[in-house]
């Protein structure tokens, strides 16, 4: 692995943890700030986000599908966990 990509994993994998430790804001603001130290952010990284964003409930999920899809890096598993959010909420 390369070092950037390297590094964009252990973003990743420190915004999942802190999503499942019930810290989705923290796990948010931790894409910020990957952004601020000029790391790439890739579907995965931006999936995880969606991912914690649906721990705020299904507007933040959605608010952060739309601010995902602008960027062109929505994939399968960012559409389905949206969709997901939405459907247990029973906003279809």
């Amino acid at each position: 692995l390369q070092r950037g990509s390297l590094d964009g994993v252990l973003w990743s994998f420190v915004m999942t943890a802190t999503a499942d430790a019930s810290q989705w804001e923290f796990a948010l603001q931790l894409l910020d700030d990957m952004v601020a130290w000029r790391l790439r952010a890739d579907s995965v990284s931006l999936n995880v986000r969606l991912a914690a964003a649906a721990h705020g409930g299904w507007q933040s999920a959605l608010r952060e599908l739309l601010v995902i899809a602008t960027s062109g890096c929505v994939d399968l598993v960012g559409w389905s966990s949206a969709i997901n959010t939405c459907g247990q909420a029973g906003r279809w």
